[in-house]
């Protein structure tokens, strides 16, 4: 695992501009950050971790909003009900939760209220097929990363694409907002690691959202692991975004 001090070339997410969200299970995503990075439940007895590591049978309860922004709100991603809370795996430092169907959590706090047009979102995870690890959502305007094998898809409304699979498909962004290179038109852009990029210009691009989660989009669920993810608005810009793609490859 990789903490703050070894990526010395590059800020850490949090840190680089002040995101709506940052939850990870692994590591500080800002330098400062001295709370806890998750609670978990053993049976019936609940922990949190770092302060203490899980055992072979822990489930996620809650993520806990490292970010620190003057007028918002911490949103926690929690899953109250056992039965839908996905499993902690791994070891020493470098746990992650493993998602069946029907598993997911939701931001608390309303987070979706806030997300509009221009937006950059860092997830670590991934499926065996293209399925909704991250999602923003209302009735009808969605947005939704969904890494898997072959390829990995991402969605704004009716705009739509995907990047074959890679070495590394646990990583990826996706970004909407101005581009410099296509002569400051709106574009959205996804990024996996050791692939292409895909892109596509912005054309519907309502956002009435009422709803966050990791696990799901709308009905459609989701199935693999998640580690991390950082949601920044249009304050960051894709030059900012390019750096923090760059950081998640040292970190994973």
């Amino acid at each position: 695992m990789i903490y703050a001090t070894n990526s010395k070339r590059l800020k850490l997410p949090a840190d680089a501009q002040h995101p709506l969200l940052a939850l990870s299970m692994q590591r500080k995503l800002r330098y400062l950050y001295d709370g806890e990075f998750f609670k978990y439940r053993e049976g019936t007895d609940e922990y949190t971790y770092p302060s203490r590591h899980p055992g072979n049978n822990a489930y996620l309860v809650e993520i806990y909003d490292q970010k620190e922004k003057h007028g918002f709100d911490k949103f926690n991603a929690i899953q109250y009900d056992p039965s839908k809370q996905p499993k902690v795996l791994g070891q020493n430092g470098e746990y992650y939760a493993s998602f069946e169907l029907g598993q997911y959590l939701e931001l608390q706090g309303n987070p979706a209220s806030y997300v509009n047009e221009d937006f950059t979102i860092t997830v670590i995870g991934n499926s065996d097929f293209p399925r909704p690890l991250f999602s923003v959502f209302g009735d009808e305007d969605f947005i939704s990363v969904e890494p898997g094998s072959p390829t990995n898809r991402f969605s704004f409304n009716t705009i739509s694409g995907s990047i074959s699979e890679n070495s590394n498909n646990r990583i990826n962004q996706l970004f909407s907002g101005v581009d410099p290179s296509q002569n400051n038109k709106r574009v959205i852009t996804m990024k996996s690691d050791g692939a292409g990029r895909g892109q596509n210009l912005s054309e519907n691009i309502s956002t009435d959202f009422t709803t966050i989660a990791i696990g799901k989009s709308k009905t459609r669920l989701f199935t693999g692991s998640f580690i991390e993810v950082t949601l920044h608005l249009g304050d960051l810009s894709e030059v900012g975004s390019d750096k923090l793609w760059e950081e998640a490859k040292l970190a994973y």
